[in-house]
C-alpha cells in the first residue's frame, strides 16, 4: 500500500506494470471544485492519449499488467494536494521488498 499526496507538478510518464504486479489498485481521496481533470491517464499501446479515469471522491481504477495496459498522469495544474491510495497485488517472485509495507512479513496464499 502506498499514501500520495501529489502537489502542483507532478507527473507519470505513460507505462505499464511489471508483470509481478498482478494488479495495482489506484483509490481516489480528493474533493473540491478543480479536481475534475485529476484521473489517471488512459493510454494505447502506442502511449497515444485514450481517456481519463473517473476520479469521483472514494472510487476507484484497476489495472492488470499487460501489453496494452499503459496509464500515467500528463502534468496538469493541482491546486491544493490530490490525495491517493495505491494498493499493488505482487506475485511472490516480486524482488523489490522494500517497496512492500512490511518486507519481513509477506502474506502468502495457501
Amino acid at each position: 500500500m502506498e499514501y500520495i499526496q501529489d502537489l502542483d507538478g507532478a507527473w507519470l510518464e505513460p507505462h505499464h506494470d511489471v508483470p509481478e504486479k498482478l494488479c495495482s489498485v489506484v483509490i481516489y481521496f480528493f474533493t473540491g471544485p478543480d479536481t475534475e481533470e485529476w484521473g489517471t491517464d488512459i493510454h494505447d499501446d502506442q502511449r497515444g492519449w485514450i481517456a481519463q479515469s473517473n476520479n469521483a471522491f472514494n472510487s476507484s481504477v484497476i489495472f492488470v499488467p499487460g501489453a496494452n495496459t499503459w496509464h500515467g498522469y500528463e502534468k496538469r495544474r493541482i491546486i491544493g494536494i490530490q490525495r491517493l491510495m495505491e494498493i499493488n497485488y505482487v506475485h511472490a517472485s516480486w524482488r523489490d521488498h522494500n517497496q512492500l509495507c512490511f518486507p519481513d512479513q509477506p502474506i502468502t496464499l495457501g
